[in-house]
């Protein structure tokens, strides 16, 4: 009873991880396919063997129209930042911040995937930590199992 009191109260969640590769995207299916969740991937940096939001679509079974697109998607596998600018592309964390309040709806769970790391920039004056904290969203960090 806790738990759905709790989701209820803030049902958004950033997953993030201590670096690229690290498993975002299944922890990501793996907490919307258990609670019932949207996903949304506002920024995918590279994608020669698909989208991380294709692949969400395909192993889902709360429905395609529970994954919403990127709001930037950018072809270079690279950090944000950098994809960003071999192509072009400012990425504006204000735009990501109106496309989730305009977008995503306030009472329903959503998990949202960030693009590499916690501290990967997203331009020249943001990381994706500074996207978390204007989201406020809570977080579930994602990382490798070992000793060190």
């Amino acid at each position: 009873m806790g738990t759905e009191k709790q989701l209820a109260l803030n049902p958004h969640f950033f997953i993030t991880g201590t670096g690229t590769g690290i498993g975002k995207t299944v922890a990501a299916a793996l907490v919307a396919e258990a609670i019932g969740a949207d996903y949304w991937k506002p920024i995918q940096a590279g994608f020669e063997e698909g989208t991380d939001t294709e692949w969400i679509k395909s192993v889902l079974t709360n429905g395609p129209d529970r994954v919403h697109p990127e709001i930037y998607k950018l072809g270079i596998p690279a950090s944000p930042h950098i994809s960003a600018r071999k192509e072009g592309v400012q990425i504006s964390l204000e735009k990501i911040i109106e496309a989730y309040h305009t977008r995503m709806d306030a009472q329903k769970p959503l998990i949202i995937e960030g693009a590499g790391g916690l501290m990967v920039p997203l331009n020249e004056k943001h990381f994706v930590a500074d996207l978390i904290r204007e989201l406020g969203c809570r977080v579930i960090l994602v990382s490798r199992n070992y000793l060190g």
